[in-house]
């Protein structure tokens, strides 16, 4: 079972403000112990929609 949030390297442009969403949602629920197969993002379509796939979480896209 998965324990860390680090599975890929976000393919963002520099400078893109998703970094630090992704960044300051895996330091939360690393602080808060929570794993990640305990974890579901719902998210619109576009760039921000790839947070759950960059930190190895379950995720739900829609419009």
């Amino acid at each position: 079972m998965q324990k860390e949030y680090n599975l890929y390297e976000p393919t963002w442009c520099p400078g893109c403000g998703n970094y630090m969403i992704r960044t300051a949602l895996k330091r939360a629920l690393e602080e808060l112990e929570i794993p990640p197969h305990k974890t579901v993002i719902s998210s619109g379509i576009g760039q921000a929609a790839k947070i759950p796939h960059y930190i190895g979480v379950n995720g739900f896209n829609g419009l």
